[in-house]
Parts: structure tokens; C-alpha cells; sequence
């Protein structure tokens, strides 16, 4: 990746990449590290600096006396900070100490943000918005709620199907199922329609992601055509579909056990029985999950990758190098091409966007190899969110725009401060049960239309 590193004195240096690449700052970009920090560097690493604080350029450090094992880390502002003035990072980090506490119950940390004990909470799941939010806290003015739409690549979220499996690597039996899939009813009724569908792998990367692309819509009648063309044709007494050798329309969807997601497929469950399909849910903690799906054991799965800025990536979870062992039909465990999708078609492209010198040539090869994904019934897309939701008790202040734009959550970009007066006053005002006016407030300055 890198030619060479020359140091030049005590405060230069240069980075050379070894091939020409569009914005080479985001590749270029190193953390440095203190040599003498880590002098006593050897096969037990792990152990021997586990509990040690390194050296930082950042705005926070973390103090040996603020690391209470097994319960919490407090960040402590660094003062006269070298990068305070620069133009990135002025007017952010303005908050003295950042306290992370482990609470090990989601529910308790919410009860934790109801008495004001912690300044601010995302409110993701609709529940949480529409109802236990429905608080004195709220309509007394105590704790504010916000809606902010941000510009980030969205999370590749939906039903990943094995084509390694029996049946699934069919064609019309793909597309059958993308039909089948009731995801538009999901964000209707589960997310309270605070969704949009998503249409493409890499979707919200701006002029990379193709817009011309969009996912095949819930239709019983289109997909028992496509079952048909598969050879299930003969449905049996419990509404499923077989072919002429007896075998089901059933596949199973291996997911992290949740009330929330349970629900949500739950749902689709009973929408895809209107088309023949059998769709048996396996739920399993966290872990156990995760394991199945690395060995490429499941059928489909109900996923989500993490993304990042600024460029679309398809290398890992796309090229056939990460679906088989070479040589061989046998999946290729612990990749994260989780579909074993092997398609020579689409292959120099996922290799092409990784060495790629401009953006056109990204945008074009990300164009195209979507449209391939489409056209094989790679997966079946699920659910977008295009705003994230928090509230924040009042003397946790925000600009008056709220954030930047390209953030993922709201706390990540720094741009918020602590009012001790405000505070004070807030909790005075609580104590003698006098109200502010009520705050529900929308930022959509940035929303894509």
C-alpha cells in the first residue's frame, strides 16, 4: 500500500503510496505512536499493555486513576490541546471529562437517562420514540428530543441468502424469494414507517451508489411465477409450496435472538406463506449466531454490515475468492462473503473498485456491479434509516443547525457542551415542578428528497 515513509526532521514526514488513488488523504491517514511507549514490546503484548494508556495527539487522554476495572474509562480534556485553533477541530471537544460506565441492561442505562444521570440517549427503536418517551421528563421540557437526517452510507441491511445451499442457488428461486419478502410492510407497521427500503448493497455513497436500481417489490403472484420456473409448483395442506420430488419451499433465517427483530421477521414469516414459502426462524444469542453464519451453515440470514466513508466497498462480501475453498465446492468459513456469491461477472469489478485510480472508475464499476447484484438476486435488500433520533436532557447544548452532516451518531462529531448553569437551573426546576416548554424538534436541512 505504501512506497515509502520519509522523515524528514522532529515534525515532517511524507507518506508515499505505491499506486495513484482518489482521495489519497483517506489512505494516506496514519496514527503515530510513541516508540518509547512501546519498547517493551514482545509475545505478551496483550497482557503486558492491556491496562496500559498510550500516549495521544487527540483532544482526550485517559488518566490511569480514571480507569475503574470492569465498570468504567472517563475521558479528561487535554489542556492548551494542539489542534484546538485548527479549522477541523475548533469550536468541538468542549466537554471537560467524558464518563463511559458499563451498564450491562439496555433498559437500565434508559432509566439511568430518565433521572439525569446520563446527559443524552438515541432513541432508534420506535418504541422508546413513541411511547416511553411519553414521560413528565419530556413535557415538562426537562429533556429534549431531536430528529436529526444525516448523510451517511446506509448499513447493508437484510435477508443475505447462502447460494451454496440446496435450492438457493437458483436463479429464479432468488428472485422468487425477493418477492415473497414483505420488507415494505415491516417499515409500514414494525418501524412505524421512520424507515425507507433499501434498494442497493451500497446505498448512500452519493454518486457512487446507482439510483436506478431498486428492489423487487412484495408480490405473492410474481413470486409463486418464479417458484413455478424452479419447479414448485403443487402446494400442500399447510399453504407451502413443493416440487415434484416432495421437497418444501422452506428455508430457515438465522438472526440474533431480539423482541425487536424476532418481530420484525416474525412478520415476514407470515407475509411470505401468502406466496408458498416457509420461512423457519433461528433465533440464537449473539455469539452462536454469529458462528453459524461464519461457517456458512445458515440459509439465509438477517444481517447488517458497518460502513464507512467516502468510497462503496464490495471486495470482502462479493469476490469468489472469500466463498470456496480453492479448488474445491466446499464454502470458505470466517470470510465475510456470507452469500458464498461466486460470479465471475462480478468479480474483476469488486477487484477492479479496490485499486481504482479515480473516482469515475469507482463510480462506474460501482454502478455496474450493482446492477449485477440485482440481476442474480444476490440478497434481499431490507430497510434503510435516513435520520437518527436522540433526546438529551437541556443543559447538554447543540449548534443551532444541530451537527455536521456526515455523522453516524450524534455524540461522534463533538460539536455539543455542557451548560453547569443551565444544569443547575434545570434541576431546580424539577425539584419544584415548574416546566419549560415542550421540545420535538426536526433538523432536515440535509435530508435527500
Amino acid at each position: 500500500m505504501f512506497e515509502n515513509i520519509t522523515r524528514y526532521d522532529d515534525r515532517h514526514l511524507s507518506v508515499r503510496l505505491a499506486n495513484k488513488k482518489p482521495k489519497p488523504e483517506y489512505y494516506a491517514s496514519l496514527t503515530p505512536y510513541s516508540r518509547a511507549f512501546y519498547r517493551e514490546f514482545g509475545p505478551d503484548f496483550e497482557s503486558r499493555y492491556n491496562w496500559r494508556v498510550r500516549p495521544t495527539t487527540g483532544a482526550y487522554q485517559i488518566l490511569k486513576e480514571d480507569v475503574v476495572k470492569g465498570r468504567s474509562i472517563t475521558l479528561s480534556r487535554v489542556k492548551s490541546w494542539w489542534a484546538r485553533d485548527q479549522r477541523y477541530y475548533r469550536h468541538r471537544f468542549n466537554v471537560d471529562r467524558i464518563k463511559y460506565s458499563v451498564v450491562r441492561s439496555d433498559e437500565k442505562v434508559f432509566e439511568l437517562f430518565k433521572k439525569g444521570e446520563i446527559d443524552m440517549f438515541h432513541l432508534g427503536l420506535p418504541k422508546r420514540w413513541y411511547e416511553q418517551m411519553e414521560i413528565p421528563e419530556v413535557f415538562n421540557g426537562y429533556i429534549e428530543k431531536k430528529t436529526f437526517y444525516n448523510v451517511y452510507p446506509r448499513v447493508p441491511r437484510g435477508l443475505y441468502i447462502n447460494h451454496s445451499r440446496p435450492f438457493l442457488e437458483n436463479l429464479d428461486l432468488r428472485i422468487g424469494l425477493q418477492h415473497a419478502t414483505n420488507w415494505q410492510k415491516v417499515i409500514d407497521v414494525d418501524l412505524r414507517g421512520d424507515a425507507g427500503r433499501l434498494n442497493i448493497y451500497n446505498e448512500g455513497y452519493g454518486q457512487f451508489s446507482n439510483g436506478e436500481v431498486t428492489s423487487r417489490e412484495y408480490s405473492p403472484e410474481k413470486a409463486r411465477e418464479a417458484f413455478a420456473k424452479a419447479g414448485f409448483t403443487q402446494q400442500g395442506n399447510d399453504g407451502v409450496l413443493q416440487n415434484a420430488e416432495g421437497n418444501k419451499l422452506s428455508f430457515s433465517i438465522t438472526h440474533t435472538s431480539s423482541p425487536v427483530v424476532g418481530k420484525m421477521l416474525q412478520r415476514l414469516k407470515e407475509e411470505a406463506l401468502k406466496a408458498g414459502l416457509e420461512y423457519r426462524l433461528d433465533g440464537m444469542d449473539g455469539t452462536a449466531s454469529y458462528e453459524k453464519v461464519m461457517q456458512k451453515k445458515h440459509d439465509l440470514t438477517f444481517w447488517g454490515w458497518g460502513t464507512q466513508p467516502p468510497f462503496p466497498r464490495y471486495f470482502e462480501g462479493i469476490h469468489s475468492s472469500n466463498a470456496y475453498d480453492p479448488g474445491t465446492t466446499t464454502p470458505r468459513v470466517m470470510t465475510n462473503n456470507i452469500s458464498v456469491y461466486a460470479n465471475p461477472e462480478a468479480d474483476p469489478l469488486a477487484q477492479g473498485i479496490r485499486f481504482a485510480t479515480s473516482e469515475k472508475e469507482i463510480r462506474d464499476m460501482s454502478w455496474e456491479l450493482e446492477k449485477i447484484l440485482h440481476d442474480t438476486a444476490f440478497w434481499i435488500p431490507g430497510y434503510k434509516r435516513e435520520s437518527y433520533r436522540l433526546g438529551h436532557w437541556r443543559w447538554m447544548q447543540w449548534p443551532e443547525d444541530f451537527n455536521v452532516k456526515m455523522t453516524r451518531e450524534a455524540q461522534e462529531s463533538y460539536v455539543y457542551w455542557i451548560d453547569v448553569e443551565e444544569q443547575a437551573k434545570t434541576l431546580r426546576a424539577r425539584s419544584r415542578d415548574e416546566a419549560y416548554p415542550e421540545v420535538d424538534q426536526v433538523y432536515d436541512q440535509y435530508r435527500v428528497k
